[in-house]
C-alpha cells in the first residue's frame, strides 16, 4: 500500500504498517472505511467548528480532533455508515434475485 499523503494522515498509514500481517483484503475494507470516516468528519460540523473553518479536506483533519470527537458524532457516523451498508446489502439482494 502506498502512503499517498492528501488521502492517509500519518496516523492512519502508521496503523497501517503495524497491521501488515492481516490479509490484503481486511486492509482494503479498513481503508474504505478510514476513508468513509474522514469524509463523514471532513462534512461534520462539529469538526468544522472546532477547527474554526468552512471546509477542510480529509486528509487534513488532525488527530486532535479524533480524541476530542464526542460520542454523539461518532454515533452518527455509525448509523450513517450501517444505512449505507444496509442499503447496498438490498440493493445487492436484489440484483441476485
Amino acid at each position: 500500500m502506498s502512503h499517498d499523503n492528501k488521502t492517509l494522515r500519518d496516523y492512519v498509514f502508521k496503523y497501517f504498517q503495524k497491521n501488515r500481517k492481516r490479509s490484503a483484503t481486511t486492509l482494503f475494507n479498513y481503508a474504505n472505511d478510514y476513508k468513509l470516516f474522514f469524509k463523514f468528519l471532513s462534512d461534520n460540523i462539529w469538526v468544522l467548528h472546532q477547527l474554526n473553518v468552512s471546509s477542510i479536506s480529509p486528509g487534513d483533519i488532525p488527530i486532535s480532533i479524533l480524541a476530542e470527537l464526542p460520542l454523539e458524532e461518532a454515533e452518527e457516523f455509525q448509523g450513517s455508515f450501517f444505512t449505507k451498508l444496509n442499503k447496498a446489502k438490498i440493493t445487492m439482494n436484489i440484483k441476485i434475485i
